[in-house]
């Protein structure tokens, strides 16, 4: 709950401090997260002009289980996810409220972390306008970092033009 009020708080910072300017909301993995719901339950969006999402989920309890999953380990206690994780907080259920804020969902096919068919779900609940990138590799936020950033920047600064334009 601090999490999700505390996102919200942060956005509305950004809107008092920099007054004049268009606000772009930037989140990767648990912060995708957060800044997906904070979008969800702020009251005053005006002056928000895209958001951008790499490598998140929309699920606490499917992000859990997918951790878990991941080890031979870990695999038979999946379904404790459901248990002992909530979503109440989540962005799920919630994303389609996002609209008509234009909104680019990242993540790499390959993400050790975050599986991306969870980033996948983020972009299937949101509604126009809206843009899937599904990046070639393994790497978990690095898609603005790694050895390709160039073009996946360049698709970045596409996305963002007419934001920069304001």
């Amino acid at each position: 709950q601090n999490t999700a009020e505390s996102g919200v708080l942060a956005i509305e910072y950004a809107q008092k401090r920099w007054a004049n300017l268009p606000i772009i909301i930037f989140g990767q993995s648990l912060g995708g997260a957060v800044s997906l719901k904070s979008m969800t339950d702020l009251k005053n969006r005006d002056r928000i002009c895209a958001h951008v999402v790499e490598s998140t989920f929309d699920s606490y309890k499917k992000v859990g289980q997918a951790a878990m999953a991941g080890s031979w380990l870990t695999w038979i206690f999946q379904p404790l996810a459901h248990v002992v994780l909530s979503d109440t907080y989540a962005p799920k259920g919630h994303i389609s409220k996002i609209s008509p804020i234009p909104l680019m969902v990242v993540h790499r096919k390959g993400d050790p972390v975050v599986p991306s068919y969870l980033g996948e779900r983020v972009f299937k609940e949101a509604q126009a306008p809206k843009k899937l990138v599904l990046l070639e590799g393994e790497g978990h936020i690095d898609a603005f970092v790694g050895v390709d950033r160039v073009p996946n920047r360049k698709l970045l600064l596409d996305f963002l033009a007419p934001c920069i334009k304001m």
